[in-house]
């Protein structure tokens, strides 16, 4: 470990504690897609929320019910949301059905782009 410099790691507490405690002389960095899930669920997710409560208050319902099932529209990218729009023009089925379940296939909803903006 004397030529370490750097680890990378999630963001759990745990392994953090065990480099600053064990290997003082390691920096540690934090992986970019954690930083991103993290910031998603703790920063967007509760702005979401407390829009939702404002709305609500101020008497809004319709534009707080629009925020409704919105956290993965408002975590993914514009170019995201237009290939699956795209994609559900085509028809594109996202989960396929079973006779012996009597499940339909289940097929890409649009109106992703239309609900982000």
């Amino acid at each position: 470990m004397a030529n370490v410099k750097v680890v990378a790691c999630d963001m759990n507490s745990d392994f953090e504690e065990a480099f600053r405690e064990k290997c003082t002389d390691i920096s540690i960095v934090f992986d970019h897609f954690h930083i991103v899930k993290n910031y998603n669920e703790k920063v967007i997710d509760a702005i979401r929320k407390d829009e939702q409560k404002r709305l609500i208050e101020e008497g809004k319902e319709k534009e707080a019910k629009s925020l409704k099932r919105s956290k993965y529209i408002l975590t993914a990218s514009k170019e995201t949301l237009i290939k699956q729009d795209k994609e559900a023009e085509e028809g594109k089925v996202i989960d396929k059905g079973s006779e012996l379940f009597k499940k339909q296939d289940v097929k890409r909803k649009g109106g992703k782009v239309d609900k982000y903006n």
